[in-house]
């Protein structure tokens, strides 16, 4: 029943995505209506066959939460008066309605697929994935050592990320990518030891190797006075989600859940902010982070700039329905998946593109801002998959998301005794800290963490074998 409701609403958002042009505030809230119903039947799923619903720390409630925040954040706005119709968050008034059935097309395809699913990744029968830490924790050292060998005043001040700003720029080194990997590979293969053993979150972080903690504390720290946010949050996630994969409960309750998701939305909010300010000065980035928040108009400051990513959906709307230009028929995602198995600098001389086409944020910032342009305007999901395919292949994709983001719900709080293989489980721990930036960003490159850390988890495993 609740799959061909879903199916309708998502035939008529549809319709109204094809045929609406201009703003109407009755259109409007027929979205909002439609969508409010998709969302109470993602919370009110029942084809679970594990007691999860009625936890909020769940990798498909983060990336429905970002989906939501780009979708609906600057229409409210609209409509209390924070904005008016010409704000550029829309590029233009004519696509307003358009953007907003789009994006909720995406999220009731989402919810399509993840309540059509119930049944989480296979089990295994024994846990035969544990192994040692030593050799990790010894590259994790090495690369953290070569990591601190590149900070310079540059970094701590922010001037790297403002110089770093162009299509071709890269706010991390090859040593950063690697001991990300590395962090990742001995938070799960910790989890991976200690599954099924009822512990305290204070417990399970006391009992990893010392030598461990200082040196990601340490990374952690300066990447947070860099003014970088994601690699925190994604290595902060990966260890709270190692906890819950080993434990399978939630750590908290959910109203402690959504306090910190609010504080740590505000600290990160001033932080980006900080970030473009070129001082040592502490203090100085902080005032100006909190005055810079504090003139913004949004009703949810905290999340504006997650909003404006919908500028993205609006910039591949206009490109194709308005202009009525052929899509990319996967040129992109073969990208990405080339990418994955070939180093992009030996991919080049193989497969030479232009700029725009090694993937979806490429694409949009050069439709907006040409190929020179000293930012990058990033993508949404939803548009990622929509450059490719089309709006009917978008809709495919993101119900295939959905049946993913169940799979992993499901597991991920699983009976304390079922095992799942190390491919599985590191997909189960890493896409669930990435979720709630996948969002606003592309689907292919968010396994690539995963897919390397499985690589050196099953490498380490093998070595461990070998010497027992």
């Amino acid at each position: 029943m609740n799959g061909c409701l879903l199916l309708f609403i998502i035939g008529l958002l549809t319709y109204i995505f094809k045929t609406c042009d201009g703003y109407s505030s009755e259109q409007m809230m027929t979205i909002f209506a439609l969508s409010a119903v998709a969302i109470i039947i993602f919370f009110r799923d029942k084809s679970a066959t594990y007691n999860h619903r009625l936890r909020l720390l769940r990798p498909s409630v983060l990336l429905l939460l970002g989906m939501c925040i780009i979708a609906y954040q600057n229409s409210i706005d609209l409509i209390v008066g924070n904005y008016d119709k010409n704000t550029d968050v829309f590029l233009h008034h004519s696509l307003i309605i358009r953007g907003v059935a789009y994006a909720s097309i995406a999220i009731g395809a989402f919810i399509f697929g993840y309540t059509n699913t119930s049944t989480p990744f296979k089990s295994c029968s024994t846990n035969d994935n544990k192994s040692s830490l030593n050799l990790l924790v010894a590259l994790s050292t090495i690369f953290t050592l070569i990591f601190l060998s590149t900070v310079d005043s540059d970094f701590i001040t922010g001037q790297s990320y403002i110089e770093s700003g162009s299509l071709e720029g890269s706010h991390t080194n090859n040593s950063e990518v690697l001991l990300n990997i590395c962090n990742a590979a001995i938070l799960i293969q910790y989890a991976i030891n200690n599954a099924g053993r009822k512990m305290s979150l204070r417990r399970f972080i006391g009992g990893m190797p010392k030598l461990f903690i200082i040196a990601l504390l340490l990374y952690l720290v300066l990447r947070l006075i860099s003014g970088a946010r994601e690699p925190v949050i994604r290595t902060c996630l990966i260890l709270l989600f190692s906890y819950v994969y080993a434990n399978r409960e939630q750590p908290f309750r959910n109203f402690v859940v959504v306090i910190c998701i609010i504080a740590t939305s505000f600290i990160l909010s001033i932080i980006s902010i900080g970030r473009g300010v070129v001082t040592d000065d502490m203090s100085k980035k902080y005032e100006t982070g909190v005055a810079v928040y504090e003139a913004r108009q949004s009703f949810s400051p905290s999340t504006e700039e997650l909003a404006r990513s919908q500028f993205c959906d609006m910039i591949a709307i206009n490109r194709f329905e308005k202009q009525d230009n052929e899509h990319l028929n996967g040129a992109i995602q073969g990208r990405y998946l080339a990418v994955l198995f070939i180093p992009n600098r030996l991919l080049e001389q193989i497969w030479p593109v232009e700029t725009e086409m090694q993937g979806s944020a490429y694409y949009i910032t050069t439709l907006e801002r040409g190929r020179k342009s000293n930012i990058g305007l990033g993508t949404t999901l939803q548009s990622d998959f929509y450059l490719d395919f089309g709006i009917y292949g978008m809709i495919l994709c993101m119900m295939l998301v959905g049946v993913l983001l169940k799979k992993i719900d499901l597991s991920l709080y699983s009976d304390a005794d079922l095992h799942y293989t190390l491919f599985a489980t590191t997909m189960i721990i890493t896409i669930s800290a990435t979720a709630l930036y996948m969002s606003r960003s592309a689907f292919i490159p968010s396994i690539r963490l995963p897919l390397y850390t499985f690589i050196l988890l099953y490498i380490n495993r093998m070595l461990y074998s070998s010497r027992r």
